[in-house]
Parts: C-alpha cells; sequence; structure tokens
C-alpha cells in the first residue's frame, strides 16, 4: 500500500465521519427507558348479534330499563366463586 492509498483511505474516512456528526447532529443523545413486567392492555370485545324475535312477538325497546335481578339470579351469582378459600379458611387443611 502506497502513501497516496493510505491518504485517500483517511480522507475518505475522515469525509464519512464529518457526514454522519452533520446528519445526526440534532438527533437526541438518549431516550426514554420503561422498565415493565407486564403491559395491561384493554381489549374491547364485541356484543353478539341481537337474537331475532319469533314471527309475530314484540320487538324488544333497547331503551327499557333493566329488569332488577332475581332471588334465582343471585344464587347462581353467589355459588360461581364459593370453590375459593380466603384468608381464614387458609390454613384448615
Amino acid at each position: 500500500m502506497s502513501e497516496a492509498d493510505f491518504r485517500k483511505i483517511v480522507e475518505l474516512d475522515l469525509l464519512r465521519q464529518k457526514l454522519y456528526d452533520d446528519v445526526t447532529k440534532d438527533l437526541p443523545t438518549t431516550a426514554e427507558q420503561v422498565h415493565a413486567r407486564h403491559i395491561l392492555v384493554a381489549i374491547r370485545t364485541p356484543e353478539p348479534p341481537a337474537a331475532p324475535t319469533p314471527e309475530g312477538g314484540p320487538t324488544p325497546d333497547p331503551n327499557a330499563p333493566t329488569p332488577a335481578p332475581t332471588l334465582e339470579a343471585a344464587r347462581r351469582c353467589s355459588s360461581v366463586g364459593s370453590h375459593h378459600r380466603g384468608p381464614t379458611e387458609a390454613g384448615r387443611r
């Protein structure tokens, strides 16, 4: 390698570095970081399509108030979580 070849390589390297510095002079040198174990994302599930009304039957009013829960519905709901062991029952086994 001759001295002229070496000078040409150094010159190109200096020009490349100068161009890089000029292009990146306005870029931030740091970025905000987040340390998270998980990210919660809200997902909207579409409502199922309305069931067709029987022929000649009344059309449901979408503005009608929601009916009050019945005693049977309350019993069904209370039995859903009955398998859960609370803090007072944890050491009984």
